[in-house]
């Protein structure tokens, strides 16, 4: 996956993670310093935070899926 994909997937899940606005703003201007390593750690690592928070959400609203 190349840089500019990374970054569009991360500013999305950005977008559905709990973390307070300051924090988000923080990485979305952290994101032009990281190299592609630590960019797709990044991504994995919100990409999880996303998947449980929907299946939080899934479960709450008895939604089998």
């Amino acid at each position: 996956m190349d840089k500019r994909k990374i970054i569009k997937s991360i500013l999305i899940r950005l977008q559905l993670s709990p973390m307070e606005p300051k924090e988000k703003a923080l990485w979305t201007v952290l994101l032009q310093t990281f190299g592609d390593s630590e960019l797709k750690r990044l991504d994995k690592i919100l990409e999880k935070e996303v998947d449980k928070l929907m299946d939080l959400y899934l479960k709450a609203q008895k939604i089998n899926a």
